[in-house]
Parts: structure tokens; C-alpha cells; sequence
């Protein structure tokens, strides 16, 4: 009789822990590549195994992720470090816990009707001036990298129309359709539609653009998953799980032997219309971020290198220490 209490009592704790999992809300981008990890670890077992319910949730742009994290209305936010580290040094309770893309992810790309000959970074900046340049968002990372460039170039932000276009489908709308923009700055697939479809063109490569050597020191903690800090306070063993649960699922996507799972997996949410070369777009896109997005480590010095830039460019008052940035125990 003991033994059948003993054994009733151990299934009804697996069976405990099998439904008390820890709901995690987490951010994503419509449409995109985004926050693989997130997605992945929630279609394959990855957060059951480590104790959580995750759930994604569609917010298409960083400033408003930050918002949202701050409100409560998600647990994760995957957003550019710049604007979280901002948000943080202006009062946002929030820390960094886990590396979103280690690499600078933001390509240039323009309308095959606008006439650009090939140059240096001054050289194509200054062909574009008084153009309408595309952002996501303004006060976006995809506005701030674009006017580094131009700082770099020797050149003015007034030289240039700054106008925000959304996420990346209604950005290719606003280029390709509308023809309300003259070129974007923007993440993939952008990119690989310039190049595999050819109804744009790509004017600088992400991979391979000269990036001013501010924004190269952010290499290593380019985008970044972060939580708030009473959440992190109260329960870091939550934080711990979920760190484990975007490493195995970061695994998984990075092994060769899973590249067809990961494509059948992500595919059907990064649509891509009546774009000529589809699945030739889809499959660079998705070999193109599971290289920027590395292994989920956060590099101290990239992190360092993002607040040096936000101090320099007068967009923090104060300089915060990294320790107080980067959760404790992130990878």
C-alpha cells in the first residue's frame, strides 16, 4: 500500500509540474526572421522541458517592444541594444538577459529606379542626398546606424527625409509599391529580395559595409532579449530556465542536419507574397541571420561599446556600468 501511495504521489508531481509551467510572453516581429530562438523553443519542447509556457507575441519594432516590456504587456523583449540600453539609462527597470543578433544586421536598399554607381560608403551617401531614406521607426537602431553612416561620410542627418515605414512588409510596400521612399534601412529579407529577386537593389550589405568604428564596437550585442529587473529580482530561477531553453533551441537551429526543420518551421510566417524566387529568398534569409545571430552570447564589450555610442551621440545623460545592464548569470 505504501509503495502505491508512494508511486501515486510521484505521478501526480510530474503531473504537477507538467501544467505549472511559468507563462512567458515573448516578442517577435511579423513577418520576419526575428526571434527564431523564441519560436523554435516554443514549437519544439524546448520551453516545456525547462518549465515554461511560451507564447509569442507580435510587437513589429523596438521602441514599442521596450514599451511593452515596460508595461507589462510582454515578459520578453527582443529589441536593438541601443534602445534598450537607452531605455534602462532613463529609468526603465530592465536588464539583458540573453544575446538576440551578435552581428550589425541592417542593410541599405533602394529602388532599382533610383540611379546609384557603386562607391564608397561618402561616395553612395552623398548620390542619395535629399532623398527619402525608410526606417522603421523613429528613434529605431535602423535610424540611428543609418545616420552614423552619415556622420561618417562627413555629411548631415538634414541631408537626408527621415521617414518611418513600419516592419519590413510595409517597408518593401512603401519602396517598391507606394514609391513614398527612395531606400530603407532595414534587417532581412530585404536584403536577399534585392538580391535573389531583383526588384530592389542592395546598396550596402550588412555583412559587409564599412560600419563606422562606433558601431563596430557594438559587434557581439548587436539585438538583445531582456526582462524586467523585479522579475529577475524575484525569480531568477525562471530566468535561468529561459536562458537554458534559448540554448537549446539556439542549438537546434544552428545544427546543419535541422536546416530543412528550421525552414519548414519558420517559413509559413516569413511570407513573402507574389515575390519572384521565394523559397531562394527564404532559404538566404534564414542561412543569412542563423549566422548573425550567433550562439546567444552577449559580448560585455559590445554592450560597453553601445553605451560609449549613446553617451557620444548625446542620447544618454549618464554612463551605465554593464554589471548593471547584463542580467548576472547571462551567457
Amino acid at each position: 500500500m505504501r509503495k502505491l501511495c508512494a508511486a501515486t504521489a510521484i505521478l501526480l508531481s510530474i503531473a504537477g509540474s507538467a501544467y505549472a509551467r511559468d507563462k512567458l510572453l515573448i516578442q517577435q516581429y511579423q513577418g520576419t526572421y526575428g526571434n527564431a530562438a523564441a519560436v523554435v523553443a516554443a514549437a519544439q519542447g524546448m520551453c516545456e522541458r525547462n518549465g515554461l509556457d511560451c507564447e509569442i507575441k507580435y510587437i513589429n519594432s523596438g521602441p514599442l517592444g521596450m514599451q511593452a516590456l515596460v508595461g507589462k504587456s510582454i515578459d520578453v523583449a527582443f529589441v536593438g541594444t541601443e534602445t534598450l540600453v537607452t531605455g534602462i539609462a532613463r529609468g526603465a527597470k530592465a536588464q539583458l538577459v540573453y544575446g538576440g543578433y551578435q552581428s550589425l544586421t541592417l542593410s541599405l536598399v533602394a529602388r532599382n529606379d533610383v540611379p546609384i554607381r557603386k562607391g564608397t560608403v561618402k561616395e553612395t551617401l552623398e548620390q542619395l542626398k535629399g532623398k527619402r531614406i525608410g526606417v522603421t521607426m523613429r528613434g529605431s537602431q535602423t535610424e540611428m546606424h543609418f545616420l552614423s553612416l552619415v556622420r561618417e561620410a562627413g555629411m548631415k542627418p538634414s541631408d537626408f527625409i527621415i521617414v518611418p515605414v513600419g516592419g519590413v512588409a510595409t517597408a518593401y510596400t512603401a519602396l517598391t509599391v507606394g514609391k513614398t521612399v527612395d531606400a530603407v534601412m532595414i534587417m532581412n529579407p530585404l536584403k536577399q529580395i534585392c538580391v535573389e529577386a531583383k526588384t530592389c537593389q542592395l546598396v550596402f550589405d550588412a555583412d559587409t559595409v564599412e560600419w563606422p568604428p562606433e558601431l563596430r564596437a557594438m559587434k557581439g550585442a548587436s539585438v538583445a532579449m531582456a526582462m524586467r529587473t523585479e522579475t529577475i529580482e524575484q525569480n531568477p530561477d525562471l530566468v535561468n530556465r529561459f536562458i537554458r531553453a534559448m540554448d537549446e533551441a539556439n542549438k537546434w537551429i544552428r545544427d546543419p542536419k535541422n536546416r530543412d526543420a528550421v525552414v519548414k518551421l519558420l517559413g509559413p510566417s516569413m511570407t513573402l507574397g507574389d515575390i519572384p524566387n521565394a523559397d531562394a529568398v527564404r532559404r538566404s534569409w534564414i542561412n543569412d541571420d542563423i549566422t548573425q545571430m550567433g550562439d546567444g552570447k552577449l559580448s560585455r564589450s559590445g554592450v560597453q561599446g553601445v553605451v560609449d555610442y549613446l553617451s557620444a551621440q548625446g542620447l544618454i545623460d549618464s554612463k551605465p556600468a554593464v554589471s548593471s545592464l547584463v542580467y548576472r548569470d547571462a551567457p
